[in-house]
């Protein structure tokens, strides 16, 4: 009988086990995968305004998406074209930033070399290293400078089936003089 007792307590054990290490596979395969944030390295400015995918970038699938409204972006930026902005963000964007005031803003700004470092999905926001030149009246009050290596984050949505950018993430950003 004590031969039968031990089988028995051997087997409740076993599968209290294998039912702990599946659970534990479940939750493991459940949860969201973090990739390594690569460390910010500030840009310097260039003539180069294209867009380029960085090696984080190149394998994933929406990059080459995420790019083209990338480039649509900063192409509005660079060359004033608020019509061809508001295309590209989203209408919440649009309705912060009426034409007199957004043309106000970026008219002395002129962004290069960009580099699209990471796209994260749910809720899809897409990292971003850029240099920016522009008059210190319209650089941000804590670094009043003519030229800011930026680390953006985008929140990018859906909106009438295409994607736009709907403004920076609340994640912590890196700028510096450059």
């Amino acid at each position: 009988m004590r031969s039968g007792v031990r089988t028995v307590l051997l087997v409740c054990a076993l599968l209290v086990v294998a039912a702990g290490g599946a659970a534990g596979a479940w939750a493991l395969g459940r949860s969201a995968p973090t990739a390594a944030v690569a460390p910010w390295t500030p840009t310097s400015p260039s003539d180069d305004r294209t867009v380029r995918l960085g090696p984080d970038t190149a394998d994933d699938p929406m990059a080459a998406e995420v790019r083209t409204v990338l480039q649509r972006y900063f192409d509005a930026i660079n060359t004033g074209d608020h019509d061809a902005w508001t295309a590209v963000v989203s209408a919440g964007q649009t309705v912060s930033q009426d034409r007199a005031t957004w043309e106000h803003r970026y008219s002395t700004t002129l962004d290069s070399s960009i580099v699209l470092v990471s796209v994260d999905q749910d809720p899809t926001r897409v990292r971003v290293w850029f240099s920016s030149r522009q008059d210190p009246a319209f650089a941000p009050a804590d670094l009043p400078a003519n030229c800011i290596s930026w680390d953006l984050t985008y929140r990018v949505v859906t909106q009438d089936g295409r994607l736009v950018i709907d403004g920076i993430d609340p994640t912590p950003q890196n700028k510096a003089a450059c």
